[in-house]
């Protein structure tokens, strides 16, 4: 009859050790001798220890060899797959060399102690397998962390090089390796030279058609820590973001904004050496009958080709750009009041020069243009911008599709 399953005395700290043996003398005398050292569970069958493993945690497993029904040899085979934290010792009566074989192959046992045993021998045993449990323990623990770290190490968007001492690549992750190239990633071999500049920050470099934001940082162990950080993506959101915010989005040539900036610019510079600046106001004439009588999206199409017609027109270092409604502006750096207006009648007749298509027809276009020019010190552009203002006016009231020079008087800056 199966004896109960016993626990002595213990502190709850203590790891359990397991005792299964089917002499219930041994059971007794066992946990008598132990119970003040060590956490004692007793079994008196393989049953009963599948039960007691079930319940509780155990470090060490002591199980008798010659036991009916099942051996404390296949129990500890049956143990050892679920629980492979647990360390085992044989108790038996006879050791020959084909039991001591069997027990380390198929069981992994962990020390083998012949019966009658001493106590001070069954303690010292108990002790190194509790030892040989904790080994275990932190050996598993150490694995599962670094199975982790190397987890995160590979799965981390940015990329990762870690150069040691001697300046060779010691470990590159995933991610380093997509956007250096396998090749670049060679272990044991030197990184790229502009990914280990002694310079901190290292700044952003191309590479592989990526921006990289490098970085790095000096180890313990005198290697060196590099991070790649791709803003290629963000480095291209913030150029859409800019063309956005200085992009007239029907015309895609500049905005008023844009061209506020630019002028400043262009200002500054003509202080500064004493250059003319040019500014033109060009507004399309009867732009309101266009749209009444070929409808808003075939005076969207005007606007686009007057738009592509202005950008043309001017040089790399000019700026055209709309300024709102079917009005538009240009800036003519470093140009006199000559020259502009060769500029702006050349603008005038290419606008006048070619209807454009519509679904009703083809809408006859002209465009009238206001000119004011200053130089060096008398550069204000808000005064530019109304003087030109003026002069499109007096375009518009002296029959349109013309161009007219403001007043020099009107562009003086008073001292």
């Amino acid at each position: 009859m199966e004896s109960a399953i016993f626990a002595a005395n213990a502190p709850d700290t203590n790891p359990a050790v397991l005792i299964v043996d089917d002499d219930p003398s041994v059971l007794s005398s066992l946990s008598r001798t132990l119970k003040r050292e060590f956490t004692i569970l007793t079994a008196s069958s393989a049953k009963q220890a599948t039960q007691v493993l079930e319940q509780s945690p155990v470090a060490v497993l002591v199980a008798d060899m010659s036991m009916p029904e099942v051996s404390g040899l296949e129990l500890i085979e049956m143990v050892r797959p679920r629980h492979p934290e647990i360390v085992s010792i044989m108790l038996t009566g006879r050791l020959d060399q084909q039991i001591a074989s069997d027990a380390i192959n198929r069981g992994g046992v962990f020390r083998f102690l012949s019966k009658p045993c001493e106590s001070e021998r069954i303690k010292a045993a108990i002790s190194d397998a509790l030892m040989q449990h904790r080994l275990l323990a932190a050996k598993r623990e150490l694995l599962v962390k670094t199975e982790t770290l190397e987890a995160a190490f590979s799965a981390m968007h940015d990329g990762i090089c870690i150069v040691d001492a001697g300046g060779r690549l010691s470990a590159a992750n995933g991610r380093a390796r997509t956007l250096l190239g396998a090749e670049e990633c060679r272990l044991g071999e030197p990184p790229p030279r502009a990914l280990v500049q002694d310079s901190e920050p290292t700044g952003e470099i191309p590479v592989n058609d990526h921006l990289l934001q490098v970085s790095s940082a000096d180890l313990s162990t005198g290697g060196r820590l590099v991070v790649l950080h791709d803003v290629t993506v963000v480095r291209q959101l913030e150029q859409r973001l800019r063309m956005e915010a200085s992009t007239d989005p029907l015309t895609q040539i500049s905005n008023r904004r844009r061209f506020l900036e630019f002028a400043a610019e262009q200002r500054a510079r003509a202080v500064r050496y004493g250059r003319p600046i040019s500014i033109l106001m060009v507004d399309v004439d009867h732009f309101k009958k266009v749209n009444d009588q070929y409808g808003h999206a075939s005076g969207d199409d005007v606007l686009r080709r007057i738009a592509a017609i202005l950008a043309a027109g001017v040089r790399s270092t000019d700026m055209a750009a709309r300024f709102g409604g079917e009005e538009f502006i240009a800036l003519l750096s470093e140009t006199a009041t000559d020259e502009a207006a060769l500029i702006g009648e050349r603008l005038r007749q290419a606008i006048a020069a070619e209807p454009i298509p519509s679904a009703g027809g083809a809408i006859p276009v002209t465009a009238s243009i206001g000119l004011a020019t200053a130089v060096g010190a008398d550069v204000d552009i808000e005064r530019l911008i109304a003087a030109a203002d003026g002069a499109l006016y007096a375009a518009k009231k002296n029959g349109r599709n013309r161009l007219e020079c403001a007043a020099q008087a009107d562009l003086v800056v008073a001292v």
